[in-house]
C-alpha cells in the first residue's frame, strides 16, 4: 500500500470517528498517528513463527528405545503426551510443529508401546481375536408358577 492511500484510510477513519464521538481538539493529532501507525503496521508482512527456544536435544537423540526426551525441557518420559500437556500447554501436533518433527513422531517410548501391546495380546486384545472366546454368562431363570402355587 502506498503512502498516498495510507493518508487517505488514516483521513477517513478518523474522520469517521470524530463525527460519531465526541473528541477534544487537542487529542484528534494523537489519533491520527495512533491510526495512521495501526495501518502502517497492518501493512507489514508477519514476522515468520519460529519456535520459543532452541531444542534441549536434537530429534534423532531425543528417540531412545526405553524413553523419549522432550526436546523442550531435555527430560526423559515414557508417555511424552501428557507431559507436553501438564509442563508445556502443547498438544502432540503444536510440540511436532514447533521442533519441524515428522507427522508419524511418536508420542511413546518403542520398549514401552511394545510391552503394552504384548500385554494387550495377552489378555486377547488386539489381532489375535480368534483365540479369545468371549465367556457365556448363565441367566437365572424366574421360578415357575407351579413352584410358586405349591408354596
Amino acid at each position: 500500500m502506498g503512502n498516498a492511500d495510507l493518508v487517505q484510510l488514516t483521513a477517513d477513519i478518523v474522520a469517521a470517528h470524530v463525527s460519531n464521538n465526541k473528541l477534544a481538539p487537542a487529542d484528534v493529532a494523537s489519533l491520527v498517528q495512533l491510526v495512521h501507525s495501526a495501518l502502517r503496521d497492518l501493512d507489514m508482512p508477519a514476522a515468520p513463527s519460529l519456535p520459543e527456544s532452541r531444542p534441549a536435544i536434537s530429534a534423532r537423540a531425543s528417540l531412545r528405545p526405553g524413553h523419549l526426551t522432550c526436546m523442550a525441557c531435555g527430560e526423559r518420559h515414557k508417555l511424552l503426551r501428557r507431559h507436553l500437556r501438564t509442563k508445556h500447554h502443547l498438544s502432540p501436533p503444536q510440540y511436532r510443529e514447533r521442533y519441524q518433527l515428522a507427522p508419524d513422531y511418536p508420542m511413546v517410548a518403542p520398549d514401552y508401546a511394545v510391552r503394552r501391546r504384548e500385554i494387550a495380546l495377552a489378555f486377547g486384545f488386539g489381532s489375535d481375536s480368534d483365540r479369545y472366546q468371549p465367556v457365556k454368562r448363565r441367566v437365572a431363570r424366574a421360578p415357575s408358577r407351579q413352584a410358586t402355587s405349591s408354596a
